[in-house]
């Protein structure tokens, strides 16, 4: 498993986004078909980059896999954010859209990575820099360590990670299904198609 993964996603869901966004300049599908694709093709960045961050930790900690993965009303919020790009500034949309999914895809990845360090009964994360973070707002709080109930601070398209820090003061308890605020973590449950 390599740490370039969610941005790796990050491009191919801008790509996806660019390509559908092609399709409507060149009106082939309408505004709302090319807002709903659009959320469609983030969000499957989105669930690529948790499932990402969820193996991540639980190779890290050595437990199974949380199973994260976003809610679903994030597709309601992606299509209503495309909606919006869509019906303004013409000059502008492309660059927007791209930003939205690479930005979403990668702040999935840091939500779920706290998740499943929590998840795996840590009480601190610790922020890693990518090697060229930006010097004004990463570069700072390169290393520092935060207990796990604090959310993760990051900029738009920021490549930071965190990893769990200390020793586990809990072991991970198997439960059904549980809400977080951007996901359901599905530990030991069959998930089935509905």
């Amino acid at each position: 498993m390599t740490t370039q993964a969610p941005e790796q996603e990050a491009d191919s869901a801008a790509a996806k986004v660019l390509a559908i966004l092609a399709m409507y300049e060149a009106a082939t599908i309408t505004q709302d078909t090319a807002a709903q694709a659009i959320a469609t093709a983030t969000f499957a960045g989105k669930a690529v980059a948790s499932r990402w961050a969820d193996a991540y930790i639980s190779t890290l900690a050595n437990v199974r896999p949380t199973g994260l993965i976003p809610d679903r009303e994030e597709l309601d919020r992606l299509a209503d954010a495309a909606q919006t790009v869509l019906s303004e500034d013409a000059e502008a949309t492309q660059e927007r859209l791209e930003r939205l999914a690479r930005a979403e895809v990668l702040s999935s990845k840091q939500q779920a990575l706290r998740a499943a360090i929590e998840s795996a009964g840590f009480e601190f994360w610790q922020r890693i820099g990518a090697a060229d973070c930006c010097e004004e707002i990463c570069r700072p709080l390169d290393n520092e360590i935060q207990p796990v109930k604090r959310i993760f601070w990051a900029h738009p398209l920021c490549r930071c990670r965190l990893v769990p820090y200390g020793e586990r003061t809990q072991q991970p308890e198997p439960v059904e299904a549980t809400q977080s605020p951007l996901f359901t973590i599905t530990r030991g449950v069959e998930r089935t198609a509905s």
